[in-house]
């Protein structure tokens, strides 16, 4: 009798022992990482760091170059209402500027739409300085307002500004005075204010700033 019993609660034992699952709980004070935002409307954007597997990592050079062609595409990518012109992300501005090391792996803040990112390496855009990289597009779904879907630069000027002149007028962006920018409240709102604003402008390459352009 007694060995039968002995039997059953070693049996027991073993079935408590296999259906313990506390090694698979979740730790209830580990901090969850925010899983990538995907668009309900439009395709995903891919990571700042995407690129294909085995692509070696561009030179700065190489990447301020690929970068001033980004904007442009994503420029031209808006004002193509034919559907004409493969289509650019906004978040596309941050690929080779990930693969050279100029931004991080990660945007540096997420507001509404909108997401940047504040070089950590000099970087160049048509001979002036970039001090902050912002692209807005549709990347958690439909927040109850409208996207203003496009990218916005804010830079320090040097001396000589024609091919920057150019390349707005050929785009249909809009250059401003960043005090002027739409943008700022954004950052502001997100705790990461821009400093020396007086003495930046704004290149703003937004649906919005290039369908108005036919009415500036």
């Amino acid at each position: 009798m007694r060995a039968g019993r002995g039997l059953l609660v070693a049996l027991a034992a073993l079935g408590v022992a296999g259906c313990d699952t506390s090694a698979d709980a979740p730790d209830a004070s580990a901090t969850t990482v925010p899983t990538p935002r995907a668009a309900a409307s439009a395709p995903a954007a891919p990571s700042p760091t995407a690129k294909p597997p085995g692509e070696s990592a561009l030179t700065p050079e190489q990447a301020e170059r690929a970068f001033t062609e980004k904007v442009r595409a994503v420029a031209l990518s808006i004002d193509d209402i034919d559907g004409t012109r493969e289509p650019s992300l906004p978040d596309d501005v941050f690929a080779p500027l990930a693969s050279a090391g100029i931004v991080g792996g990660r945007f540096d803040r997420q507001y509404d739409y909108a997401a940047w990112s504040r070089p950590r390496r000099p970087l160049r855009f048509l001979g002036h300085q970039v001090m902050l990289v912002l692209a807005e597009e549709m990347r958690n779904g439909f927040i109850g307002c409208c996207v203003d879907r496009g990218v916005t630069l804010y830079l320090r000027k040097a001396q000589g500004d024609a091919a920057l002149l150019q390349f707005a007028s050929q785009t249909r962006c809009r250059l401003e005075p960043a005090s002027e920018n739409l943008y700022l409240g954004s950052l502001k709102s997100a705790g990461q204010p821009l400093s020396d604003v007086d003495n930046l402008v704004a290149l703003s390459c937004h649906e919005r700033d290039i369908f108005d352009d036919q009415t500036r």
